[in-house]
């Protein structure tokens, strides 16, 4: 609840009084916001890399929160009755529903952008990936 609150009222107030020159919370959230627009321009290239800035940009965050959130919080001297607390990105299932979304967007990119042909080969690939996933979960879940 906590988390929520800040995640909306920083870049609120962040951005309320914006300046020609800025100035504390508005100089961190351009400085944040022009690092990710810049690991989106690196990795993407200059001509198609605005429409990514959102989801890179919201994967990162999450990553870096949760990470932060596992290494600062002592999870393991909260006990519960069943099952314990972790770190989200300590789980099988986040790792795999990320990389899932990070595929359908790389192969959405892939489509709207390349020929069906092209397209189909990495349409393969991906069902490849998605068994070897599948396989290596699977194997983990049952032992």
């Amino acid at each position: 609840m906590v988390s929520n609150r800040s995640a909306i009222s920083i870049p609120i107030a962040g951005t309320r009084d914006l300046k020609q020159t800025p100035e504390g919370l508005q100089n961190f959230m351009e400085y944040a916001y022009e690092f990710l627009q810049d690991i989106a321009k690196n990795q993407i290239g200059e001509e198609e890399y605005r429409p990514w800035v959102p989801y890179v940009s919201t994967v990162f965050l999450f990553i870096f929160g949760a990470n932060w959130a596992g290494a600062l919080i002592p999870w393991k001297l909260i006990s519960l009755p069943e099952g314990e607390l972790a770190a989200p990105t300590n789980d099988i299932n986040v790792t795999v529903a990320l990389a899932l979304l990070t595929s359908f967007s790389y192969f959405y990119a892939g489509l709207s952008k390349k020929e069906l042909a092209t397209s189909l080969d990495m349409l393969v690939l991906l069902l490849f990936f998605y068994q070897l996933i599948y396989l290596k979960t699977s194997q983990n879940l049952f032992r």
